[in-house]
């Protein structure tokens, strides 16, 4: 993979300054499992459950692994028809 390596404990990723720009630090695994089940079941609380830990632990390890890749996540609002009189 371009720009990742694993470290030497394989449960976490180095990011490679050269390809992201700067050094990122190391990702663990379960910062990227926390924003995949975050991404995937798009609430804190389902994702949680999934993983077995908490809604704030959730919140907080995809905001790690984003700030790592200088990646930011947007909340779409629901595409649904609104009832009329």
């Amino acid at each position: 993979m371009d720009g990742i390596a694993p470290c030497a404990d394989k449960q976490r990723l180095r990011v490679n300054s050269a390809y992201f720009g700067r050094d990122a630090g190391v990702v663990t695994v379960e910062w990227l499992a926390a924003l995949d089940a975050l991404i995937w079941l798009r609430t804190g609380d389902r994702a949680a459950e999934l993983l077995g830990c908490t809604q704030s632990t959730v919140s907080r390890s995809s905001r790690r692994c984003l700030k790592a890749f200088e990646l930011t996540m947007h909340r779409r609002k629901a595409s649904g028809i609104s009832k009329g009189t």
